[in-house]
């Protein structure tokens, strides 16, 4: 017996992993055993595994694999509070004081399991702190698998510090976190992991382990177990500029509305936007022989000597600057070179993008 609550909460954890769009059937379902000390739920994708533990009167133990999508849509309908469940060979039984229901299922021991690593390094980390560096890079992760590497976030640990760092070859977010643990070495964790850790973490600690060519990170009863991508991440520090010719700040927010009204009008173009700095203004200007032309301008707060002018893609300054509050600095080398975004604040964060041609 269990509480409806407390089983939905744990059903809807794992259940995202089992999605219908599996060619493998049982992958649809999840993993459900009843144990000595309650039930167990977990789901996984074949890349990453999700596990949730929650207290259960158990009677008799019993192990099965359930449609994920049905026991989810079932419990959301289900008024009564308390469920009784239990197990018959590939069913599986939910009995409560106004319902009672049957799911047919697969057999649990074709489930994969996980395979069993000797647990290397280990650090707990403030989920909080570990979300917002998650965030501050990940967007800059790759999409696409044409470099693996690039589909997961570098973790470098470096004595009592964490950094994190994404980047798809036209872009790079780096942030950097103090630790309370000594670790060393470098793990990339491919980005959709990370994503659901973001989705799962609470206020809690979060502990982080690392075994093998796995990592796994657990809070209370629920795990996320993720496979290491293996390669050679870029090295980022010889991309960034060792020094700039030009740098301004400006206020952000100011900055990112007059970047999305300039992404209106290049859409068709990669975003290509042209930004000029001439005075105390910076000129952006956007066209397409479709859709139009958009010119505005944002005061800068550090006036400039001359004009200089970069084109880069709006789109990718947009998402930057939505992690970045209050005044932003703007470090730049020459039209051909990456130009750097900072926190003025003085934040471990920082952001560089690739220049397009400019026009």
């Amino acid at each position: 017996m269990c509480e409806k609550e407390n089983l939905i909460q744990a059903v809807n954890i794992v259940g995202r992993l089992a999605t219908a769009r599996s060619t493998l059937p049982i992958l649809q379902n999840i993993y459900l055993e009843l144990t000595d000390t309650g039930l167990v739920l977990r789901s996984t994708d074949l890349e990453q595994t999700l596990e949730a533990k929650i207290d259960a009167e158990v009677k008799e133990k019993g192990r099965v694999t359930v449609p994920a999508r049905l026991v989810t849509e079932y419990l959301q309908n289900n008024t009564d509070h308390s469920l009784t469940l239990f197990t018959d060979d590939l069913t599986l039984h939910i009995h409560s004081t106004n319902h009672q229901a049957s799911f047919k299922g697969l057999a649990a021991e074709e489930y994969p399991s996980l395979p069993q690593a000797k647990v290397g390094q280990k650090v707990e980390l403030q989920s909080e702190e570990l979300v917002a560096a998650i965030n501050r890079t990940i967007f800059a992760a790759a999409l696409d698998d044409t470099r693996p590497v690039l589909g997961g976030l570098l973790w470098r640990f470096g004595g009592d510090s964490l950094e994190l760092v994404g980047t798809d070859g036209y872009r790079l977010a780096y942030t950097k976190a103090k630790i309370a643990t000594k670790l060393t070495g470098d793990y990339i964790i491919p980005r959709r992991s990370l994503q659901e850790l973001v989705r799962i973490l609470g206020p809690d600690k979060v502990e982080v382990s690392f075994a093998g060519t796995q990592v796994k990170f657990r809070q209370g009863e629920v795990e996320l177990t993720s496979r290491i991508l293996e390669g050679k991440f870029p090295d980022y520090a010889a991309i960034l500029p060792k020094k700039s010719e030009l740098k301004v700040t400006v206020a952000s927010s100011a900055l990112a509305q007059s970047l999305k009204l300039a992404s209106l009008f290049s859409r068709d173009s990669a975003y290509s936007t042209k930004l000029t700095l001439e005075g105390d203004k910076l000129r952006l200007h956007a066209s397409s022989v479709s859709l139009g032309d958009n010119v505005n301008e944002v005061t800068l707060n550090t006036p400039v000597d001359k004009p200089f002018a970069i084109s880069l893609n709006a789109q990718y300054l947009i998402e930057a600057l939505s992690h970045i509050s209050g005044e932003v600095s703007l470090e730049f080398v020459d039209s051909k070179s990456p130009i750097v975004l900072r926190p003025s604040a003085g934040a471990d964060y920082l952001y560089l993008v690739m220049p397009l041609r400019l026009e």
